[in-house]
């Protein structure tokens, strides 16, 4: 089985917000942070069943990068065919 996903976000700042930059990594899937266009929007296809862990960060109004300041964790199950006939 495979899946699609596709991950929104944001952070609440309203003095500056046009400056304000994001990366991400997906974990088990991404082996380098991807910079985040003006959609703040992060698309997966064809994601195979495991564990992934979603890491975001962002840059201050100076441009400097913070340390990863949010994550979560998810997981993909194989799905019932491919338990059946695997």
């Amino acid at each position: 089985g495979q899946t699609n996903i596709s991950i929104d976000f944001t952070v609440v700042h309203y003095s500056n917000a046009d400056k304000i930059r994001f990366a991400y990594q997906l974990s088990g899937a991404d082996h380098d942070w991807k910079y985040a266009d003006v959609n703040r929007s992060a698309q997966y296809a064809v994601l195979t069943p495991g564990k992934y862990v979603f890491k975001i960060k962002v840059t201050d109004e100076n441009g400097n990068w913070t340390e990863p300041f949010d994550s979560f964790s998810f997981l993909i199950l194989p799905s019932l065919y491919d338990i059946i006939y695997s």
